[in-house]
């Protein structure tokens, strides 16, 4: 994912300072978000984004914490009241 966002302002032929600039954020921290070394806060994903034309949702998409994921993975995950035996919440959703 960060090689695409790198790759799309080379395309575009900007910096990571312009980029940096635009979306109101250091440089040094841009860098470190197109390396993949930090992770943007969601208003910083969305300024950059706007900066690159791109969905912010790049920024986040195929990716957890890996303790939830592994929670989610666990059979002991329930999904039901277990008073009642309703769903707690459509899973499907």
């Amino acid at each position: 994912m960060f090689k695409t966002i790198r790759s799309i302002r080379k395309q575009k032929g900007y910096t990571q300072e312009f980029v940096a600039n635009q979306s109101g954020i250091a440089r040094s921290f841009y860098t470190h978000i197109e390396s993949g070394s930090k992770k943007p806060s969601v208003s910083v994903a969305k300024k950059i984004a706007r900066t690159l034309s791109i969905p912010w949702t790049i920024f986040f998409e195929d990716e957890c914490s890996l303790k939830e994921h592994k929670k989610e993975q666990s059979s002991e995950v329930n999904y039901f009241d277990t008073d009642t035996k309703t769903p707690l919440k459509d899973v499907t959703e």
